[in-house]
């Protein structure tokens, strides 16, 4: 008996035959939901009574007759439609065909015709239905193991391919098919042993393959099994055959063999083994188990001890079965051959009932004992990694809610620079209601087409768009609504599709108005304390050549004189043999005398003459030899191609320069002194390096006051206010170097 709750819709446009069916119908156990003469109204009734069965005359009353009242309702709803009509001509059959009717009853018909037509269109839905989601169930599970399947059929001439194949060779769904079309994906260097392997799968030989693919501008790794079907003669019939992306697992591979013990398991070895997450073991070539890591022990929960010595093949039936274990053994097969297998993640069952997600990997290595061949087994835990998977998307859904509420500026533009979408900090920021801004361009709206200080943001924007990868972060000028103009730092990231194109840029800005205006006031400042440094150096220099002149011009004539007088005095007393008062004034002579080598001494510092004469090169030369005797230690000075340099400038790096010598000469102790001046580029450098004893340059800094400190604190502060730096190194028993670094620019 058919099923009571079975719901049947009549389409039929003459009443008597309509009520005789309805009859019929209610005699047959089926419930009738609703009956109609229209095509039209047919349609909206099955959207409303849902009915299990369409029961649909093909000619009807007004402009849509049952064909077409049939192809919608299979269209919109998927429920199964059984034509009931007098006509059985061709182009009928024919139209009512191309709407995939579960039936066609010709008129008259008996109850049993009726019931079994009912009953075969109910069941042909069904099993459409079932075959339907088995198909996209397969598709999903293809998905998530990168593996895609092909069926061969030589007779009817086709080739088929699954959803996933298409994604895995990157060709679109429908393109011809041809063994040439394949081959031509192949990667050229495996493109021969492919077209081999495939040959003598012909022949009969099994067909298991990895090589790689070309697709688009990547490269791709590909696993193809297949088994193919022969008649009696030989003759090739069909095949069905499976390709599976490996690509990440030959990733994931050749990482692990660069991390996979490349020596013998001495203790050394074996010791950055045990400290090691990823479980290893290793393996003889036939499966035994030789020893493992406490990783193993973690992941599995058995002890060491009743681990080792014990073969896989007969260990992994406990945490394995079906085709998971199937593929287990025939990685061991491989490896008793010497082989390196392949494997894709497995999931596990623990003694204790746990699960765990593990991706093995195999390399093999030659033992120092006896040079024989070993294995390397890791397992590397992705039990973590699943679950991380799934906490990212409960987090996702927070998205939306974390983007509104955010003390961000968050917007998504177009490609063509449409705002898309508008948080409810920018509306609050730019002073824009959403409804105001989005639809509508960038440039016209929070921004101008060029900034206050010139730059082209029409461009700039057209570069975010077409290459957002070199575009990760932008500063730049905006507009407010009231007109108010502030800076915004933008970080920028595409959001693209499926294909890889870039359908939006999503925005997320950040308020530095006020940073760039204290940037812009801190130039002001350097700006500002470069000058007064410049204007302090010249007022120096100028003061060094006043004091000079005054000593030169007034005290040195004064002692000079004082001698001459003294002279005139002390003859008289000599010739009058007053030899005590003569050797007096003699000796007051010798002072004056002195006091003049000590005022040109001073002049010499103040203003040495050869800097100014000769310049920096010949007063460093002079300064390193005069030193050098004084101390009697090597000095020396490499100063070639130094440029003419302004007396200010140079007078600082001579004193600099000396400083830094006469520090090595007090605190370095016995050591040879190497001075070098020249320019790098746009700047004039000076290095002073000595062989001494060295000192610990982090007490200078924090110290200015001592070992000199504070002469080299006054030429940082001179040097850095000329756009100069200072760098001092130096390590207790191997030597100081100083590093004097000042531009080359016109001051006048």
């Amino acid at each position: 008996m058919p099923n009571s709750k079975t719901r049947i819709l009549i389409v039929e446009d003459e009443a008597i035959v309509a009520a005789d069916l309805e009859n019929k119908l209610n005699r047959l156990g089926y419930h009738v939901v609703g009956a109609s003469a229209h095509g039209a109204e047919a349609v909206d009734l099955t959207g409303s009574c849902r009915p299990d069965v369409v029961l649909m005359d093909i000619r009807l009353a007004g402009p849509m007759d049952g064909i077409d009242a049939a192809e919608i309702i299979r269209s919109r709803h998927g429920l199964p439609v059984v034509f009931l009509t007098a006509h059985s001509d061709q182009t009928t059959l024919e139209r009512a065909r191309l709407t995939e009717p579960f039936g066609y009853i010709l008129k008259p018909y008996d109850e049993r015709e009726l019931r079994t037509s009912i009953e075969m269109a109910r069941y042909r839905h069904l099993l459409n239905r079932q075959l339907r989601e088995s198909r996209e169930d397969l598709n999903r599970a293809q998905a998530v193991a990168h593996t895609g399947s092909w069926r061969l059929d030589v007779r009817k001439n086709e080739l088929k391919w699954s959803d996933e194949n298409w994604r895995i060779f990157g060709v679109t769904p429908g393109t011809p098919l041809t063994y040439e079309t394949f081959l031509g994906t192949v990667h050229p260097e495996d493109r021969a042993n492919v077209h081999e392997k495939w040959s003598a799968a012909l022949r009969g030989e099994p067909y298991d393959v990895e090589h790689r693919i070309i697709v688009g501008n990547a490269v791709k790794w590909v696993r193809e099994c297949a088994e193919l079907e022969f008649n009696a003669q030989g003759e090739l019939l069909g095949g069905f055959g499976t390709t599976q992306d490996i690509t990440e697992m030959k990733a994931m591979q050749r990482r692990e063999r660069e991390d996979s013990i490349r020596l013998a398991w001495g203790q050394s070895a074996m010791d950055t083994i045990n400290a090691m997450q990823e479980g290893v073991a290793l393996l003889e070539l036939d499966g035994t188990i030789v020893t493992v890591n406490p990783a193993v022990e973690k992941l599995t929960g058995l002890p060491n001890g009743t681990i080792i010595g014990q073969n896989l093949e007969t260990l992994m039936p406990g945490f394995l079965s079906g085709n998971s274990l199937k593929r287990v053994r025939n990685g061991l097969a491989q490896l008793r051959r010497g082989e390196i297998p392949a494997f894709l993640p497995l999931l596990m069952t623990r003694p204790d009932g746990k699960y765990f997600h593990v991706l093995p990997s195999v390399s093999l290595m030659v033992a120092p004992e006896g040079g024989r061949r070993v294995a390397v087994l890791t397992l590397r835990d992705l039990t973590e990694m699943h679950e991380a998977t799934q906490r990212l998307e409960r987090s996702e859904r927070k998205y939306r809610e974390l983007v509104e509420n955010a003390n961000s500026i968050i917007m998504r533009i177009s490609p063509e620079q449409t705002i898309t979408f508008f948080n409810e900090y920018a509306q609050v920021f730019f002073g824009y209601e959403a409804g105001e801004v989005v639809g509508r361009n960038v440039l016209g709206t929070i921004a101008r087409e060029v900034d206050s200080e010139g730059h082209n943001l029409r461009e700039l924007l057209r570069d975010i768009s077409e290459h957002p990868e070199t575009h990760g972060s932008n500063e730049n000028e905006n507009v407010c609504k009231d007109g108010r103009r502030v800076w915004v730092h933008w970080a920028n990231r595409a959001i693209r599709d499926d294909q890889g194109n870039v359908v939006e840029i999503l925005c997320v800005g950040t308020d530095i108005t006020r940073r760039r205006e204290m940037e812009a006031e801190a130039l002001r400042y350097q700006q500002r304390l470069r000058e007064l440094t410049e204007r302090l150096v010249v007022t120096e220099e100028e003061e060094r050549w006043r004091i000079s002149r005054y000593i030169h011009d007034t005290i040195i004539q004064n002692l000079a004189l004082s001698c001459i007088r003294l002279g005139t005095m002390e003859k008289p007393l000599t010739a009058a043999r007053q030899n005590e008062e003569a050797d007096k004034l003699h000796q007051v002579g010798k002072l004056l005398e002195e006091a003049i080598d000590e005022c040109r001494m001073v002049m010499s510092d103040l203003t040495p003459a050869l800097l100014y004469e000769l310049g920096l090169g010949s007063a460093l030369k002079d300064l390193a030899q005069q030193l050098g005797q004084k101390h009697h230690l090597s000095i020396t000075a490499d100063v070639d191609g130094l440029p003419e340099l302004d007396n200010p400038l140079r007078g600082l790096l001579f004193m600099s320069a000396r400083e830094f010598v006469m520090n090595a000469l007090k605190h370095a102790g016995p050591c040879a002194i190497h001075v070098t001046a020249g320019v790098r580029g746009n700047d004039v450098v000076i290095q002073v390096e000595d062989t001494g004893k060295g000192f610990d340059s982090t007490v200078v800094h924090a110290h200015p006051d001592r070992h000199g400190g504070f002469g080299l604190f006054s030429i940082r502060q001179r040097l850095e206010g000329l756009g100069g730096h200072l760098d001092i190194r130096s390590t207790p028993g191997q030597g100081t170097t100083a590093t004097i670094r000042v531009p080359m620019v016109d001051r006048s």
